[in-house]
């Protein structure tokens, strides 16, 4: 099953880390951290609600609840996939805040980002880690 990916667990690339990485200027920093606030309010529950779920299905199978976790592990898709429309959404909004240049980078940037990231959580897959590290949800750490 893919898992949820650390940007759809976590939100968009938080606003002072964005205007570091991609030089954005005050105004642009400005425009992206009102957007970006906008965005994690609105769509806390949801995320709320998908780190829940996977908690569930971690609980449920560690525990041998195979048809529990199942069952969490199709919520957890579907709360997953709403989430990436919500991302997606918000790929448009950031677009008219950047540069044609930023914009590209950072279309790099991800991209190279979620490549790694899918590697990672294949690996773990492969380990048996069910897109865990060290007991926590991926991406609950908040780094």
């Amino acid at each position: 099953m893919e898992m949820p990916s650390e940007e759809v667990l976590r939100g968009p690339y938080p606003p002072d880390s964005m205007a570091h990485k991609f030089g954005l200027d005050s105004t642009q920093a400005g425009r992206y951290r009102v957007a970006w606030d906008s965005m994690m309010t609105a769509y806390r529950p949801a995320r709320d609600s998908l780190h829940q779920a996977l908690d569930r299905m971690h609980r449920a199978r560690t525990e041998g609840y195979q048809h529990e976790g199942g069952r969490e592990a199709a919520v957890t898709r579907h709360l997953g996939k709403e989430l990436q429309k919500d991302l997606d959404h918000f790929d448009g909004v950031i677009r008219h805040i950047l540069t044609k240049d930023q914009w590209g980078d950072f279309k790099d940037w991800r991209k190279r980002r979620r490549e790694t990231e899918k590697e990672l959580r294949q690996q773990q897959m492969i380990d048996g880690g069910m897109g865990r590290r060290g007991g926590r949800r991926v991406g609950g750490d908040g780094n």
